[in-house]
């Protein structure tokens, strides 16, 4: 059997690593276990590199290990292989039944819980309990409150707004947490600082906090405010902390936002090469070993999409016959995953530049959100009229080119193609119609000057002749 490999196909590699370690395993059964442990597709690379380079864990299960070799060790344990070796605690050498590594040992729960000095006691205990401070407490000495937290709670909100009821509290309390031990800390945290309610929501330790704020929001009109972004100064989601402050999602991306190491965009990267060094989403996906075949068209292509058969390229992804939600006609369209919106392909590729319009909301983190629209070539479509200055296309403003304006007795032919010496020479001189080249100078000085372009007043740029300028007959 040839060795798949590790990059394109990890899943194989390490399939075929442990069916030769115990063949008495099932090879579709340790496929399964590899899918389920595996995780996504870095961590079965890396998997798949790491059981390449030292197939021996497979039987001594001793560290340094990751803790995705740790997790395929234990589920093939228990599958009843005797051969696959279980890993082993890097401290005591006792056998490890649950995952909980260090500095890339695996540890036992004895050996990996490190004692530190009591906040209460002084003694050099394992932690037991966290303070209101964060301290280290042993069992002996914990940080005992007898007030009820969920008083505590609607007492600090009530005294800052007199509006909500007790009962509206408590039931946006229960929304935010649940453990007993949470709401405890949720009450020592506003009691310490109330003003978090209301205008430093942004340095809210917990992220609970900022739930009660959506919660207290929600059950209706009330003192308490969502918190802006410190740095862009938008009511939205503030899901990442930076500098000791909760951010938004886009001013994380736009602080953590370095070139690209291929194509030099400035952007947050998506992962790191084997060097280290940064690659942004879209090398990402375009990177050759990233690229799957198609399961319909079985060419090498980015994956538009995954289907329960496997991944599907942008060409194949399957389209619904629906209205296109930005020309309004009916055609096989898709639904965007930003705005689940259908959309025609031809709307979605090469339309136009990308303008970033932002929709109007009620100031709640769900109810702002950026769209991504391309601006069309061609009239505005009737369903956006809500959206604020699009820009249409401008007809074309080409200077129209004004014919010379001669009399009707020196007028040139019609026709572009100049006539012969011969042609000239056979005309009877007496025929009015013809043209004479003995009077050509006189013609040029018969005819009157020509006009500038009456749609562009002032210029002093006379209008071109249709058919180019004019040139002396050869004698």
């Amino acid at each position: 059997m040839t060795s798949a490999d590790p990059i394109y196909d990890p899943i194989t590699a390490v399939t075929q690593l442990v069916a030769t370690v115990d063949p008495a395993l099932d090879y579709e059964q340790i496929r399964r276990i590899v899918e389920r442990v595996g995780g996504g597709r870095a961590k079965r690379r890396r998997l798949a590199k790491e059981l390449a380079d030292n197939r021996s864990v497979l039987l001594t299960g001793r560290s340094p290990a990751s803790k995705a070799v740790g997790e395929l060790l234990l589920a093939l344990r228990g599958t009843g292989s005797a051969r696959i070796s279980p890993p082993w605690c890097a401290d005591c050498g006792r056998e490890v039944t649950s995952m909980q590594r260090r500095s890339g040992n695996c540890y036992c729960s004895p050996c990996f819980e490190r004692p530190e000095p009591c906040s209460a006691c002084g003694q050099l205990r394992p932690v037991g309990f966290r303070d209101r401070h964060g301290g280290p407490r042993c069992a002996k000495c914990p940080d005992k409150d007898t007030r009820d937290p969920h008083h505590v709670l609607v007492h600090v909100i009530t005294t800052i707004d007199a509006g909500p009821t007790e009962s509206a509290v408590t039931a946006a309390i229960a929304k935010t947490a649940v453990k007993a031990a949470h709401v405890q800390k949720l009450a020592w945290t506003l009691e310490e600082a109330p003003e978090l309610l209301t205008t430093d929501g942004a340095k809210a330790p917990s992220p609970m906090v900022l739930r009660l704020i959506d919660a207290l929001c929600d059950a209706g009109p009330t003192v308490v405010r969502r918190p802006a972004c410190p740095r862009c100064e938008r009511v939205v989601a503030l899901s990442k902390t930076l500098d000791g402050q909760r951010i938004c999602r886009n001013c994380a991306a736009k602080a953590n936002a370095v070139p690209c190491a291929r194509c030099g965009t400035i952007r947050e990267p998506a992962t790191r090469d084997e060097h280290g060094k940064p690659l942004c989403p879209n090398c990402l996906v375009s990177d050759p070993v990233n690229l799957e075949s198609c399961i319909r068209c079985r060419r090498r292509r980015r994956v538009h999409l995954r289907s329960p058969d496997g991944p599907v390229c942008g060409t194949c992804t399957p389209r619904t016959t629906a209205v296109c939600s930005m020309c309004g006609r009916t055609a096989p369209c898709t639904t965007s995953k930003t705005t689940g919106r259908t959309q025609m392909r031809r709307m979605r590729q090469g339309m136009g530049t990308v303008l970033s319009l932002r929709t109007l909301g009620t100031g709640s983190s769900r109810d702002t959100r950026t769209t991504s629209l391309r601006r069309m070539r061609g009239p505005r479509p009737g369903n956006l009229e809500d959206v604020p200055r699009m820009r249409h296309h401008r007809p074309d403003r080409r200077r129209r080119l004004q014919p010379l304006q001669t009399s009707p007795a020196t007028a040139r032919p019609a026709h572009r193609h100049r006539r012969t010496d011969q042609t000239r020479t056979a005309a009877a001189p007496s025929d009015p119609g013809r043209h004479q080249p003995a009077d050509d100078g006189a013609e040029l000085a018969q005819t009157p000057h020509r006009q500038s372009n009456p749609g562009r007043a002032g210029s002093r740029r006379p209008a071109a002749h249709p058919y180019g300028p004019r040139r002396a007959d050869p004698q």
